[in-house]
């Protein structure tokens, strides 16, 4: 059954030409939350490394690895984020919500 969502993002992605169709507002919404998740995984998992590395049992280069990891988690949360908000302004212009041209 698809999402309260669908019809605004319908209507967005026909205003827009795009081909996303019914389910692209929701699945934005998802890929947010698994991205979310990832970072706070990411983050957990930086400073049990760092904790290890000060403990003796890990080597800096692990250490590194974690944080390029969070560092990665974090900027794929910023790319979701910012493309849910681009979506979300979609469809408020075609809606004629507002964000009118100058």
């Amino acid at each position: 059954m698809p999402c309260a969502c669908d019809q605004a993002a319908r209507t967005a992605a026909t205003a827009r030409g795009s081909g996303r169709g019914e389910s692209g507002n929701c699945a934005r919404r998802q890929t947010v939350a698994n991205a979310a998740r990832s970072l706070a995984t990411a983050e957990r998992s930086a400073k049990l490394m760092r904790q290890r590395f000060d403990a003796g049992t890990a080597t800096m280069i692990d250490v590194l690895d974690a944080e390029r990891q969070r560092t990665s988690a974090q900027q794929t949360l910023s790319q979701s984020t910012a493309a849910m908000t681009a979506d979300y302004v979609a469809i408020q212009k075609a809606l004629g919500l507002g964000w009118a041209a100058p």
